[in-house]
Formats: structure tokens, C-alpha cells, sequence
């Protein structure tokens, strides 16, 4: 289970619980910040540095199991715990998706990020 992406809101037109999604890494990255712990230690642990990340790619598919709006009570519950939390925006009244079936791409995909959902078809061979 892991919680991925999170929100200011979780906005008209988003994806549908259960429906598949792709995992995009945008062009930039912030070197700095991925030579602090703990991000470094976990990009190494994948193999990955601030110079070798996949930029401007699909990364990898998942399906989202849930969406959930970051509260006082999740937050004293301990939810997010670990990276999760210091990786992303858990502030309260925020949105949060639940993925699941989160499968990395074997050779990630060329394509132009957009803001907000946008189509693109991963083949089943590109799994």
C-alpha cells in the first residue's frame, strides 16, 4: 500500500477510484534536496542519484484503491508514517490517493508531462 500523490484538492475530472494511472517524473529535479537524507539514502537504495534520475518519462502504472482528505485525527494516528510523510504536502484539509499494484516500468517512456490527468496508452509489452 502506498500513498503517492497528495492534493490541495482533490478536483473535478480526477481519476476514478480504481482507475489505473501512470507515474510521470517531470523534467526538473532538485539536486539539492536528493542530497539530503533521507532522500539520498533511498535513491541509492533503487540504484538512483540527483544525476541519474528518469526525467521526462512514465516511470511506472498503479491503480488507485482510495482518496482521502489529510485530517487532524489520520495525522495523531500516525498516517502517513515513514518517508511518505516527509515526501510530501500532508498538511490538513489536503487530498491524498491511496495506489495500489504500483508496477515500475522495465524501460521507462519518452513523453511530455502536461498539468493535471492527460491520456497516454502504456502498452501491456512496456509493463
Amino acid at each position: 500500500m502506498r500513498w503517492e500523490k497528495n492534493k490541495s484538492k482533490p478536483g473535478p475530472g480526477g481519476p476514478p477510484t480504481g482507475g489505473e494511472l501512470a507515474i510521470h517524473a517531470g523534467m526538473q529535479v532538485n539536486r539539492a534536496i536528493c542530497r539530503t537524507e533521507p532522500y539520498q539514502s533511498l535513491l541509492a537504495r533503487h540504484g538512483y542519484t540527483a544525476d541519474n534520475l528518469p526525467t521526462g518519462k512514465i516511470i511506472a502504472v498503479s491503480r488507485i484503491a482510495d482518496c482521502c482528505e489529510v485530517t487532524p485525527e489520520l495525522v495523531q494516528q500516525g498516517w502517513p508514517g515513514g518517508n511518505e510523510y516527509v515526501f510530501g504536502n500532508y498538511a490538513e484539509g489536503r487530498y491524498a490517493w491511496k495506489l495500489e499494484e504500483v508496477v515500475p516500468l522495465v524501460h521507462p517512456i519518452s513523453a511530455k508531462g502536461r498539468l493535471g490527468f492527460w491520456e497516454y496508452p502504456v502498452l501491456e509489452e512496456e509493463l
